[in-house]
């Protein structure tokens, strides 16, 4: 994000530079979704390693290709000691999220029993790490931006909100499917691929028209409408039903990321893009581990269609209440071209 706002004041662009947005999204998008289902094929093949040993080349091309066209860094001043380095960054700060969120981690490991010296850390450690991003000159997390900007809050809401009903379908839907009807991991993972196919196609086009208010509303009312979708689903459901459902949560994942991530892009000044795109993908990050807990709470005896159904309740809420928090934003029912001129 930051890579493309500094290229796109170089070009002299003065709204977001939609088609590279929605690229940058698409294929993140078809990565994330194409990945189930050749991970399911290499479990069920060569076994789960495998599914690490494939990172390796990707991630060597990676490092080739950011060595080769990415440009240097500036050096920071006051940033070439060990000390620099560290007071710059808020290693205090890294530090207190990490054990905010590794005492998170247990306790949600420890569901559906409550293990509540780990929940009683997270508050300590949360509230601490709060308490010292509100004075540090360089927070790891930006609270003050949280606090002044609500507008972004209320995206990052939205977004782990939704991330969290996308991943719910993604994992425990599978799960779902492989129990239900007797699949296989390649096989279910396989069903999900179409979900990938309209995401992306719903992000290009949305993408190209800078679209806000019309894409955050269509990601969460399609989000509510295939949630009571799900809660009809039961063992006997033809695989076509399934497959509807995968297809209205793709036109969730693809409107919800590119609806957002273009909000960001306009609230948020240019020195702030890379904080508030960090806490984007926190965001995310956040939903996603949200919906493995409820996943392992509601699957943790059997797999059941009772427990789809729990699930899907569950997301109805959460899509419910990402709907009201969009139709009742002002900034983003005011939104129009003028707010990024302005911006």
């Amino acid at each position: 994000m930051i890579l493309i706002r500094c290229r796109a004041e170089t070009a002299g662009l003065a709204k977001p530079p939609g088609s590279v947005l929605g690229a940058l999204q698409i294929s993140a998008l078809v990565t994330s979704v194409v990945g189930l289902p050749i991970g399911g094929v290499l479990v069920e093949f060569w076994g789960w390693r495998t599914t690490f040993f494939i990172n390796i080349p990707f991630a060597l091309g990676a490092l080739i290709m950011t060595l080769l066209w990415i440009p240097r860094d500036i050096p920071a001043q006051g940033a070439k000691s060990f000390i620099g380095i560290f007071s710059r960054i808020d290693g205090t700060g890294i530090i207190g999220f990490a054990a905010t969120m590794i005492s998170l981690l247990i306790f949600l490991f420890s569901l559906p029993y409550f293990a509540w010296i780990p929940l009683v850390l997270t508050v300590i450690f949360g509230a601490a790490s709060i308490w010292w991003e509100l004075r540090v000159r360089r927070p790891f997390i930006d609270v003050r931006l949280l606090r002044k900007n609500m507008a972004i809050t209320r995206t990052y809401i939205r977004f782990a909100g939704l991330t969290l009903c996308v991943y719910t379908v993604l994992y425990g839907l599978t799960a779902w499917i492989q129990a239900a009807k007797g699949m296989s991991s390649s096989n279910a993972g396989l069903l999900i691929l179409p979900m990938s196919i309209i995401s992306a196609a719903v992000a290009g086009l949305i993408s190209k028209r800078n679209m806000v208010r019309g894409s955050l509303i269509a990601a969460a009312g399609f989000s509510v409408a295939a949630s009571v979708c799900v809660l009809f689903l039961s063992t006997d459901s033809p695989i076509a039903f399934i497959v509807i459902i995968t297809l209205l949560f793709g036109v969730t994942m693809g409107s919800m990321i590119i609806g957002n991530q273009t909000a960001i892009y306009t609230l948020v000044a240019a020195d702030q893009i890379g904080t508030a795109s960090g806490l984007f993908r926190t965001a995310g990050y956040i939903g996603s581990i949200v919906s493995s807990a409820i996943i392992s709470i509601v699957f943790h005896r059997h797999v059941s269609d009772s427990g789809l159904h729990a699930i899907s309740i569950i997301m109805i809420a959460v899509s419910a209440l990402a709907l009201i928090l969009t139709v009742t934003d002002r900034w983003v029912m005011a939104f129009s071209k003028s707010t990024i001129t302005n911006n």
